[in-house]
């Protein structure tokens, strides 16, 4: 007589009685499912038995007795007869067949069952709590130890959410809190999830029973949070992104990290402010990477499924931070941007999410699961990464967003004992989830699939395996919705992430005082400041042109303006992906670089003193003669201004809600605390400046090049070429016999002229006009300078720069900008950024 016995635990000790009793338990729970291929396992636990006799069991039991009593010389018997094999195999076979059979072997003893589950034979689940009647959209879950905490008490009169409390083994039984649901340990196992039998009894993972339920009872939106954090807000929409689709959702773009074939990891805390603290569950190896993104793709929100919060006071740090970056004593409070926009994840990009701040979409609420085999302090990391891995197959992505609670420090111990695990595997998981594939066909099918890969792997053990069988079956027996799986982008090439949009934001960087820097006196009053600059020129895109190769410069001008401008745009010679130039027209630069710089040129300068806002100012104006004209030469330099038409409209299209545009070169230091008080809905010029705003005559004469008849008769042509209304609205401003030429290194084009300056750069174009005689023009036949805003970058200091000298020595705080000032390497851009340090001081920690 034979007897097989299989069970959730593997074998099955004790008598017939209890083996029956085992098996009248089972027919409660669960349907069908299959470890491995030919066993079959029926209600958790199948009997095989030949005979029904009496007798039969009788035998059984004897022989199952005898099999218990004697296990440990069957034992013994079986490894005296495997050495011998292997040292026959050693004699006939040599060495390394035996041991490529002793690795066979092994490898079979090491087979772990692959789950497989007929979803159809699961039947929907049955609450027979007296909750039963309950449903609601918005869930909050916590997991609770002890009496109501004030905080969850907070949680409560959220308008529009479900408090739901999970009872561990140290909650009371007389838990009550009004406008919250609880769930004792009795009531958690009357709802029957086949989950509960893995699940400890005095862990925050029992937080799984109460993502099923809200599942069961309506949920849309489930928010895993913490009974101890304190809420910021009193509305979690002033955050998280709640509608990701039909009214109330996000319709602009999110902000994404950009993608790097070397990296697979972030530290999202640099993002919004922290570039000195890191998550829990950040690979050590990553924690010295904390220079700031400052350039972002841009893409289409609705698929942040997963949407993870930072936490004020105490982040979610771990034990090696907690303890190597204070006292003991001293209780942390650290801050985070929260103005700082979202952020997310490109496919290939993982980070640490946690349980205390997170919020779900329907699409990810299968990633819920909490793992019990990995240790309390790593499950919520471990459910993270493998959630995020899995996310990308049904098109999701992972979202970080400012905090919405505060933690406080308690200066409980955070045991680095609970947390070697996580620090020894985490790069070891994260590396084997991106390389993991599946070809399954549905989402289910890879979960159970990307479960069964990680018990291979070592990352869990196989009672993961069998929770997560068990997770999957509660998912349809609530009602769960499978999403449909999506093509994923991993295997897309790199070139193609260039198509996406680009943004620019330079996190703030806060001071890090446990790291032994102290805060400075003025750390207040220069964050106000920081804070009115970017309220202020937060909405103008600001157009960089780089004359020169700006390899060397272009990441430093872009940390720099990004601080204050939401959108920097950089024009160059040449495209530049990853340092984010745009390129224009490099004939132009070519032809354009020997006039302005080279031989033969002879500098005439003129110092004069001008008056503006009270300021006296010594103003160079330099102004070139060529000894050796040429009218080739000089169309070729002309043509400089080409790149507008196509450059300027594609970018003026890119941005239709801004303010306006202000058009600034890498020679020109730009002091933007002065110009606060600025019009944004006039032009600026420097038509204020008397040795930047000339007028020139077409009946005189001299060497330079705009006293050239090809430039005289250009002016002309582009004239006559202007529409109608604008050659009128020209000829009001400037006579028959006169025309401006001022440099265009800085201007400005509020939104309402956009229209007028595009139509107007085309017959400039055309007459290939230079843009110290185009902007003006265009200037001036779209507005009287009377109309121009007048303050606006009327103090200017010019440099002769033909001439040696020191910028920083010459550099003033006290003027709108200073012109000419190109740093050429890093070392320069330095000492540029030290003179604005002088007013800004939040420069210089930004770029320390």
């Amino acid at each position: 007589m034979i007897v097989q016995a299989r069970g959730r635990k593997g074998g099955i000790n004790g008598s017939a009685e209890e083996k029956k009793g085992l098996v009248e338990d089972s027919d409660a729970e669960g349907e069908d499912f299959e470890l491995e291929e030919g066993v079959k396992v029926e209600k958790d636990t199948v009997f095989s038995i030949q005979s029904k006799k009496n007798t039969s069991y009788a035998w059984a039991s004897v022989g199952w007795g005898y099999f218990m009593n004697n296990l440990a010389k069957i034992i013994l018997v079986f490894f005296t007869i495997l050495s011998v094999v292997i040292l026959l195999l050693v004699r006939n076979r040599g060495e390394e067949a035996a041991l490529i059979c002793i690795e066979e072997v092994s490898k079979e003893l090491e087979v772990v069952p692959y789950p497989k589950v007929d979803f159809k034979l699961v039947k929907q689940a049955k609450d027979y709590t007296r909750f039963s009647a309950v449903n609601a959209e918005q869930w909050i879950i916590v997991s609770v130890s002890g009496p109501p905490t004030p905080e969850v008490e907070a949680f409560t009169k959220l308008k529009g959410w479900q408090v739901l409390a999970i009872a561990i083994s140290d909650a009371p039984a007389e838990w009550r809190l009004a406008n919250a649901i609880f769930l004792s340990l009795d009531q958690q196992a009357q709802l029957g999830y086949r989950i509960n039998r893995f699940l400890p009894y005095n862990s925050y993972i029992r937080k799984n029973i109460g993502y099923l339920f809200a599942i069961q009872h309506g949920a849309k939106k489930i928010y895993d949070a913490d009974e101890k954090a304190s809420l910021l807000h009193d509305d979690l929409s002033k955050v998280f992104d709640l509608q990701l689709s039909g009214a109330g959702s996000r319709r602009e773009a999110v902000l994404q990290y950009r993608y790097f074939d070397n990296r697979k990891i972030v530290n999202p805390f640099i993002h919004f402010g922290q570039r000195s603290v890191w998550p829990r569950g950040l690979p050590l190896e990553s924690v010295s990477e904390i220079s700031p993104e400052i350039w972002y793709a841009e893409v289409n929100g609705g698929r942040q499924y997963i949407q993870q919060s930072l936490a004020n006071g105490l982040p979610d740090v771990d034990s090696i931070f907690y303890y190597t970056r204070k006292s003991q004593a001293v209780a942390f409070d650290i801050q985070f941007d929260s103005f700082a926009p979202p952020v997310t994840l490109p496919q290939g990009y993982m980070a640490p999410v946690n349980a205390l701040n997170t919020l779900f979409h329907p699409s990810a609420f299968w990633a819920l699961l909490l793992p019990v085999s990995v240790g309390s302090k790593t499950a919520d990391i471990v459910r993270g990464y493998w959630g995020q891995r899995l996310l990308w197959e049904v098109g999701g992505m992972l979202g970080v967003y400012p905090p919405t609670i505060r933690r406080k420090d308690t200066l409980e111990p955070i045991l680095f004992e609970q947390e070697k695990d996580l620090h020894a595997k985490v790069d070891k998981l994260v590396s084997f989830l991106l390389r993991w594939r599946s070809n399954k066909s549905t989402l289910f099918e890879k979960i159970l699939h990307l479960s069964h890969s990680m018990t291979e792997e070592g990352m869990w053990t196989i009672q993961d395996l069998h929770l997560t069988t068990a997770w999957v079956q509660d998912l349809v027996s609530v009602g769960y919705n499978e999403p449909r799986v999506l093509s994923h982008e991993l295997e897309r090439n790199r070139s193609s992430w260039s198509n996406l949009g680009h943004q620019q934001f330079l996190p703030h960087t806060f001071s890090a005082p446990y790291l032994g820097v102290e805060d400075l006196s003025g750390m207040a009053s220069s964050m106000a400041d920081l804070t009115r600059w970017r309220h202020f020129w937060g909405n103008i895109v600001l157009i960089l042109e780089c004359v020169g190769p700006s390899d060397h410069t272009v990441f430093g001008w872009r940390m720099f303006y990004a601080r204050l401008f939401k959108h920097v745009v950089i024009l160059g010679p040449e495209e530049n992906l990853d340092l984010g130039v745009e390129k224009v027209t490099w004939q132009s630069y070519k032809k354009a670089i020997p006039i302005l710089t080279g031989n033969p040129l002879e500098l005439k300068s003129t110092v004069k003193f001008t008056g503006s806002r009270n300021l006296s100012v010594v103003r160079a104006s330099c102004i070139y003669k060529l000894s050796c004209f040429e009218d080739s030469m000089s169309k070729a330099v002309e043509g400089l201004v080409y790149y507008s038409a196509s450059v300027l409209q594609g970018i003026f299209d890119r941005y239709p809600n801004a303010d306006g545009f202000l058009m600034i070169k890498d020679d020109v230091v730009l002091n933007y605390w002065n110009l606060l008080n600025a019009d944004k809905k006039k032009l600026w010029n420097v038509h204020k400046v008397p040795v930047a705003w000339q007028s020139i005559g077409f009946n005189d004469t001299g060497k330079e090049w705009f006293h050239s008849d090809v430039t005289k008769q250009n002016v002309q042509k582009a004239i006559k070429s202007m529409p109608p209304k604008f050659r009128q609205s020209y000829r009001k401003v400037k006579d028959d016999g006169h025309f401006v030429m001022s440099p265009s290194d800085l201007y400005y084009v509020p939104q309402s002229y956009v229209n007028d300056f595009i139509t107007l750069i085309t017959p400039a174009n055309n007459a290939q006009l230079r843009p110290e005689v185009a902007i003006p023009l265009i200037f001036q036949a779209m507005e009287k300078p009377d109309n121009y805003d007048h303050a606006a970058l009327s103090s200017m200091l010019y440099f002769d720069e033909r001439k040696k000298f020191d910028p920083a020595a010459l550099y003033r705080t006290d003027l709108d900008a200073v012109h000419p000032w190109r740093p050429n390497n890093e070392a320069e851009l330095a000492r540029l950024f030290k003179s604005v340090g002088k007013v800004d001081a939040h420069l210089l920690d930004a770029f320390d």
